[in-house]
């Protein structure tokens, strides 16, 4: 099983892919328009993390505006 970090995408022929030894060549097209996917996905971790800040932060806001 492949980690998001090796995971490329071909933006000619859309291939998912991982390839080790020139990952910005597409394995099936032989295009050199890879791109990590990972640019694209973040792990589920970050954006949990994203919405707790921005959930206090907009709770804090809130406290602010009753006082």
């Amino acid at each position: 099983m492949a980690k998001l970090h090796a995971v490329w995408i071909c933006l000619d022929c859309e291939e998912v892919y991982t390839d080790k030894r020139d990952p910005g060549t597409c394995p099936v097209c032989g295009s050199r328009a890879g791109w990590p996917l990972r640019r694209w996905v973040h792990p589920a971790l970050n954006v949990r993390a994203a919405h707790i800040v921005k959930t206090r932060m907009m709770e804090a806001i809130a406290e602010e505006a009753r006082v």
